[in-house]
């Protein structure tokens, strides 16, 4: 007889007597039968997914060897080996071990959700989407229907292929556990043989340390008929420049600052020839070519659309290794997110493998790109030659057409309170990347002193001080004890080590520069109007100053919307150095 009957059986007993029959049922009845049923179904889950990955518990199986799929493939990603100390070599190899994607019920509920994000080419299509949207029913049938509908208004038949081969990347099973053997040689006896398994997501990342020149370098899946990939030699120098580059936005029109609607267009349906950003494979083709400089990709995009961006980046670009981050299981937030640690991770790696290598950083100023660029100074303050920030459309300020306003007032300001107060004759502004106003505002500034003798009669004379009684004197000293304290100071700045380093602190600037008006207009000090974008990046370029002074780097810092300008500015910074570096090598003579 359980507790609660019990207590229908004994209705003299009290409220603490039941409630204690209750609570010892719980614990003696209901909790173990909750724990029997959850051990259960953990163990059926257990075994579904050892079934699905280990022959021992599939009929006609006796050896218990693992049972893969058959049609496994994987894909190298393009990296980069660099010379070690004492003549070895460290090559760093990384890929992905995947299934193709089936158009099951989840991939068809992919496609449909990916149909409804594109962009109509003509404002009638779009109204006839949002009327449809309107009258759309809330059960999943008429929601898979309608879906199928907006893609026969928004996108014709190629535009659906394109689609599909584009997202094919999501719709993938990455295969986890899977063994795969490198090979490397130097093309004639030598050769070093390393096994590596993907890890939960399917990736793999190995660095393998060889005694020769890596000239060949095959990776397989190490499974009877395994595929077999020939992975890419990328020998990059110790010694040189090097430029480390964003994508989107910077190398590829993305438009992350923009809605969702028109980047997912712009990413899953647009030709990859409408991504191209005017100038700027101009800058870093004729960077390789007359310069030598070597090139490393990083970019927050998905590790599903990296066929994409090599395809893209093969045809207009320089090659080089290719850094994306790890796919969040969310298609958009993959897309949309901007977190610039991800980014961070991959410049930091490469800028400690490269010691003795210069580098220029370029970015963009949709995402969070002078903060990552900033804390990679602070931590490499002698390998960071230059940063370009290319400024986006509508990221500047809150009126487009003030945005090359705001772009000239920041590069200025970098001007004036950074490259004059380090007075280094190696860093300035391009003259064509400053407007200066030096002159203009000098003729606007009043003339507060004038010199003429009939304007103004002589001073006055100073009386002598006074000479206070006992009683006046005890009173005034009344006054001052008793006068209330000040307020307590503002602190300048807080602890920097609990918070983020790629976000600053208002508080650290000068108080000068930042000054918020009130909703009220305080005396007519401000205008009715506050751009409240511009006033963030006077913070933020304020703050990365502060930065670079206080880390002691001597770095160019430029905003741009001419990569013409910047590639002018960046072999002069190259030739320079290259120049100075020529210098300062002993001149050896005969003997």
């Amino acid at each position: 007889m359980s507790g609660n009957d019990d207590a229908r059986a004994n209705p003299s007993l009290n409220k603490r007597q039941r409630l204690l029959n209750i609570m010892r049922t719980t614990r003696d009845v209901y909790v173990p039968t909750f724990t029997t049923t959850m051990s259960q179904l953990k163990s059926d889950a257990s075994s579904t997914i050892k079934s699905y990955y280990d022959a021992s518990g599939a009929p006609g199986t006796s050896s218990g060897a693992p049972l893969w799929p058959a049609d496994m493939k994987t894909l190298v990603y393009p990296s980069y080996t660099r010379l070690e100390d004492g003549g070895r070599f460290e090559t760093h190899i990384r890929g992905l071990v995947f299934t193709p994607g089936t158009m099951n019920r989840k991939s068809r509920l992919i496609l449909s959700l990916c149909r409804q994000l594109i962009r109509p080419s003509s404002p009638t299509e779009k109204t006839a989407i949002d009327e449809q949207s309107e009258t759309r029913s809330t059960d999943s049938q008429s929601t898979f229907d309608s879906a199928s509908n907006h893609s026969s208004l928004a996108l014709d038949s190629s535009e659906e292929n394109t689609l599909r081969s584009r997202i094919a990347g999501f719709l993938q099973k990455h295969i986890m556990g899977v063994n795969l053997a490198i090979n490397i040689s130097d093309g004639y006896a030598q050769e070093e043989c390393t096994y590596v398994a993907t890890d939960s997501w399917g990736n793999y990342n190995v660095k393998v340390v060889t005694q020769f020149k890596p000239e060949n370098i095959d990776v397989k899946i190490d499974v009877p008929d395994g595929m077999l990939v020939n992975c890419p030699i990328n020998i990059v120098e110790n010694s040189g420049f090097a430029l480390i580059s964003d994508v989107d936005d910077t190398i590829k029109h993305t438009g992350v600052t923009g809605d969702k609607r028109s980047l997912f267009t712009n990413v899953f349906v647009h030709e990859l020839k409408t991504w191209s950003i005017p100038g700027m494979p101009i800058w870093y083709n004729t960077l390789k070519d007359a310069e030598k400089v070597d090139f490393f990709y990083v970019s927050n995009s998905p590790f599903q659309i990296y066929p994409l961006l090599d395809d893209y980046i093969s045809q207009n670009f320089p090659p080089g290794p290719l850094f994306l981050k790890q796919y969040s299981g969310n298609l958009m937030s993959s897309l949309m997110s901007s977190s610039a640690k991800r980014k961070l991770g991959s410049i930091l790696s490469i800028l400690k493998d490269f010691p003795q290598k210069r580098f220029i950083l370029v970015g963009d100023s949709g995402e969070r790109d002078l903060e990552a660029y900033t804390e990679a100074v602070k931590q490499f303050p002698t390998q960071i030659a230059a940063i370009y920030i290319r400024c986006c459309k509508q990221s500047m300020s809150d009126v487009v057409i003030n945005d090359l306003k705001v772009v000239q007032e920041l590069n200025y300001m970098i001007e004036t309170k950074y490259y004059k107060e380090i007075k280094s004759d190696s860093v300035g502004l391009h003259p064509n990347l400053v407007r200066r106003q030096e002159s203009s505002d000098h003729n606007n500034i009043p003339d507060l002193i004038q010199f003429d003798e009939n304007s103004k009669g002589a001073p006055i004379k100073p009386q002598k001080k006074p000479t206070l009684s006992k009683s006046q004197q005890v009173d005034i000293d009344r006054s001052r004890r008793n006068a209330p304290s000040l307020p307590p100071r503002k602190h300048a700045t807080f602890p920097v080590r609990d918070k983020d380093s790629l976000t600053f602190n208002r508080s650290a600037t000068d108080d000068i520069i930042y000054c918020t008006p009130s909703s009220q207009n305080d005396y007519g000090t401000y205008s009715t109007f506050f751009d409240s974008r511009a006033d963030s990046w006077r913070q933020r370029v304020m703050h990365t100053i502060l930065e670079l002074k206080s880390s002691g780097a001597n770095v160019r810092l430029q905003f741009f919307t001419q990569p013409e300008l910047c590639l002018e500015d960046s072999i002069e910074i190259i030739r320079r150095e290259k120049e100075k570096s020529l210098q300062q090598k002993p001149f050896i003579g005969n003997s």
